[in-house]
């Protein structure tokens, strides 16, 4: 199952991503939109908070067996469904950089349910999505990057109050 994770303010961005992934032959019936929590609803949380709350209290319930995550507005230049994956560890398919010690932008990431489930149980979701996903990963020894990002994205305001202007944005 894909997920995407977007809220209602952003629901045209949504489609967008849902657009991409059939226009990259995924079936419709593997794609599922899934709305999260909007900062506007929730002033009292950080908005880098939301993404990781979100994960573990609304997608895990939500779905069965392993998904891949995607966040709104990522436009993707391959189908994820036909990537050659490791299925017991955590793929990160699609990002925005990397950087030496880190990596920007949790676009599309694999996850099995298992991880999914020790996520819930033993990760708090007060972090960032991108650091909580790579030191989960690199403490366990179960995350592996792909060479190269499957994935452009389109151009929006983003909440962290800054301008998602790359090259790369359609």
């Amino acid at each position: 199952m894909i997920v995407i994770l977007t809220i209602k303010r952003r629901k045209d961005l949504a489609l967008k991503t849902f657009q991409s992934l059939l226009d990259c032959g995924v079936p419709k019936e593997k794609i599922k939109i899934i709305y999260g929590y909007d900062k506007l609803d929730y002033p009292e949380i950080k908005s880098h908070y939301l993404l990781p709350k979100a994960l573990f209290e609304l997608i895990i319930p939500q779905t069965i067996g392993d998904i891949f995550y995607v966040e709104c507005g990522t436009k993707f230049k391959e189908n994820p469904l036909n990537i050659e994956i490791d299925k017991q560890k955590i793929n990160w398919l699609g990002y925005v950089k990397i950087l030496k010690n880190y990596i920007v932008g949790g676009k599309c990431v694999y996850f099995p349910r298992i991880i999914l489930e020790d996520l819930k149980k033993n990760i708090k979701p007060n972090t960032h999505m991108d650091r909580l996903i790579r030191n989960y990963g690199i403490k366990n020894n179960n995350l592996l990057i792909s060479e190269n990002s499957i994935v452009d994205f389109y151009k929006y305001e983003s909440d962290f109050n800054t301008k998602k202007n790359k090259k790369n944005i359609v």
